[in-house]
C-alpha cells in the first residue's frame, strides 16, 4: 500500500515552460495514462490506494537493489527545464502543485518498489555533457554516474564516441519497449542502422509539453455555425483542406480597410519554427525517412506528395489575409510585440493557433472558449486510424558504458517509465484540462490520442543544424517558391551528411 495524493489546480505547471501554480480544483475521475490494466481514481485528499498490479511490470516483486542511483544532467534555467531535467531530484514532498506532487509521488513509488534512492547532480549548460564524459573516462571508479539526461542531439554525440550502452543491451534484461509506457513510434524512428542509444519513455517529461497541437476558438465555431473540428476528427475527415475552408469562412477584415491588422480576425496564427513540420509528419511523411535496412534517406527530392503538402503550407496556410505569421510580422498590437501566437489567440483574434503545451499558460485569463485538436492531415485517414502528433525531439536518457549492472539499470528505467504512466502523464493532461476551468472531455480525449501517437523526424532531432534549418526552414522563412531546385541544390551535401552519420553509427558495436 502507498499514499497517493493528486490535488488538481486551476493555475498549473506546464512543461518545457513548466510555469505556474494555482488553487485546487475538482479532481479527475479517471486515469489518463496508457491502458496498463488498472484504473486510478484520484481523491481530493490523501487516501489509501491499492498497490498497482505488479505482474504487469516485468520487474520481479522481490527486487530490492539497496542502491543509490546517480543521475547526471545539466542545470535548468527555469521551472520548465527543472521538471524536465531534474525531476528525479524532486524532494519537495507534497506541496499542492499538480505536476510537482505527481513527480514526487512517482519518485517515491519507484524508490520503494525496487529499493533505490535517486541522487541527482546538475552541472553545466544545456549542451554540456562533460560531466558524463569525465565519469566514463574515469572508468566509473568514483560511482558518479549511472544515467545521464541530455538533449537528444547532445546525447547522440556522446553515444557516437562509444560512451553509451546501446538500448538493445538493456532490452536483453528488463527493458521492454513493447509496453504501453514507451513511445512506440518514436523508438522506431530513433534507430539508425538498427542501433539505438536512448529510448523514448513516459519518464521523459519534455514530451508532454513538447508535442504540438491546434487551439480552436470554439466561440467562433458556434457563432458562425462552422463545422466542428471535434466532429471532423471523430469522422476522420480533419484534413488540411478542411482547415483552410474554416479559416476562409472565419477570417474577416472587420474594419473594412482592406488591411489585416489588430482590428481584424484571422483564420489562424502560426509560428514558422514549429508548425510546418506538423502537417508533414502527421500526414505520414518525413524529411528524413529510413529504408528497409534502417538507414536514413533524404525524402524530399522527387516526393510529389510531400511537395504538395508544403505548397499548401506556403500558400493557403500562410495567405496574408487568412493567417498571422509571427515570424513575418512580430508586431501585432501597436507598441506591443507578441512573444507567441497564443497571446494573440487568447485575445480572441484567431480561429486557430498552432502551439505546444509550453505556451498554454498564456491562456489562463482568456475569455475565449477554446478546444484542442491535433494538426490535420493531407488526406482523410482510414477507419480505425488515429491522428498523430509531432514533436521536435526528446531527452536522451543514456547509460554509461561503465555501468556495472545492466540488469539493475534496465529494471530501474522500466520501473521509472511504468510509474510515470500511472502518476505523471495523467497529472499533466489533467493540468491542461483544469487550466480551462471547465471539464472538457473532448480536449482530454484529443490529448490522450496525441500522447499515444507522437512521433518525430530525424531531420529535426539528430540533424537540425545540417538539414532542417538550412533546407526546410529556409523555404518558409525566406519565402522560397522553387522547392525542387532549392532541394536539389542541397541534395548531394545532405546525402553525404547522412552517409557519414551511418558510418559513425556502424562503428559502435551493439
Amino acid at each position: 500500500m502507498r499514499k497517493c495524493l493528486i490535488v488538481f489546480l486551476l493555475l498549473c505547471l506546464l512543461l518545457v515552460s513548466f510555469a505556474g501554480c494555482g488553487t485546487p480544483e475538482t479532481p479527475a475521475e479517471t486515469s489518463d495514462g496508457p491502458d496498463t490494466g488498472e484504473t486510478r481514481v484520484p481523491e481530493p485528499t490523501e487516501t489509501e490506494s491499492e498497490s498497482p498490479p505488479e505482474e504487469i511490470l516485468g520487474v520481479p516483486e522481490d527486487v530490492n537493489f539497496d542502491y543509490e542511483f546517480r543521475i547526471l544532467t545539466t542545470e535548468s534555467e527555469d521551472e520548465t527545464s527543472r521538471n524536465a531535467l531534474e525531476q528525479f531530484g524532486n524532494d519537495q514532498g507534497i506541496i499542492g502543485d499538480v505536476l510537482s506532487d505527481a513527480i514526487y509521488t512517482r519518485n517515491k513509488a519507484v524508490e520503494e518498489r525496487i529499493g533505490i534512492t535517486f541522487v541527482l547532480t546538475a552541472t553545466g549548460w544545456v549542451t554540456d555533457t562533460s560531466a558524463f564524459e569525465t565519469a566514463v573516462m574515469s572508468g566509473g571508479s568514483d560511482h558518479s554516474c549511472d544515467l545521464g539526461i541530455y538533449g537528444d542531439r547532445f546525447a547522440l554525440n556522446v553515444a557516437l564516441k562509444g560512451m553509451v550502452v546501446p538500448t538493445v543491451e538493456l532490452e536483453k534484461e528488463y527493458l521492454d519497449l513493447n509496453r504501453p509506457w514507451w513511445y512506440a513510434n518514436m523508438n522506431e524512428t530513433l534507430t539508425v542502422a538498427s542501433k539505438q542509444f536512448f529510448a523514448a519513455g513516459y519518464y521523459d517529461l519534455s514530451m508532454c509539453a513538447g508535442f504540438h497541437f491546434v487551439l480552436v476558438n470554439r466561440d467562433m465555431i458556434e457563432a458562425n455555425n462552422l463545422e466542428d473540428p471535434y466532429d471532423l476528427v471523430d469522422s476522420r475527415n480533419w484534413t488540411m483542406g478542411k482547415m483552410v475552408e474554416l479559416m476562409t469562412d472565419a477570417a474577416e477584415d472587420l474594419d473594412g480597410d482592406e488591411i489585416m491588422t489588430e482590428n481584424d480576425f484571422f483564420g489562424a496564427a502560426w509560428i514558422n519554427a514549429i508548425w510546418y513540420n506538423d502537417f508533414i509528419s502527421v500526414s505520414g511523411e518525413k524529411i528524413v525517412k529510413k529504408d528497409s535496412n534502417d538507414l536514413p534517406v533524404f525524402n524530399m527530392p522527387g516526393n510529389e506528395r510531400l511537395i504538395d503538402i508544403m505548397e499548401i503550407c506556403t500558400q493557403d496556410l500562410t495567405d496574408s489575409y487568412l493567417t498571422f505569421n509571427l515570424n513575418n510580422a512580430k508586431i501585432y498590437k501597436t507598441g506591443h510585440v507578441y512573444e507567441d501566437v497564443v497571446g494573440m489567440f487568447a485575445d480572441g483574434k484567431a480561429l486557430f493557433a498552432g502551439t505546444t503545451g509550453t505556451y498554454l499558460g498564456k491562456l489562463r485569463n482568456t475569455q475565449v472558449n477554446y478546444g484542442i485538436v491535433p494538426f490535420p492531415t493531407y488526406e482523410k485517414i482510414g477507419s480505425g486510424e488515429e491522428y498523430r502528433s509531432y514533436t521536435n525531439g526528446c531527452l536522451g536518457y543514456i547509460v554509461p558504458t561503465t555501468c556495472e549492472d545492466l540488469s539493475r539499470t534496465s529494471a530501474i528505467l522500466e520501473t521509472m517509465s511504468y510509474y510515470s504512466s500511472l502518476d505523471v502523464i495523467p497529472a499533466y493532461i489533467e493540468s491542461v484540462i483544469q487550466l480551462k476551468g471547465v471539464r472538457d472531455e473532448k480536449s482530454r480525449e484529443m490529448l490522450q490520442m496525441m500522447n499515444r501517437n507522437v512521433d518525430l523526424d530525424l531531420a529535426q532531432t539528430y540533424w537540425y543544424d545540417q538539414i532542417t534549418e538550412p533546407v526546410v526552414y529556409a523555404i518558409f522563412r525566406d519565402g522560397i517558391n522553387s522547392y525542387a531546385s532549392h532541394v536539389e541544390a542541397r541534395r548531394q551535401a545532405i546525402e553525404q551528411i547522412l552517409s557519414n552519420a551511418v558510418k559513425e553509427f556502424e562503428k559502435i558495436q551493439a
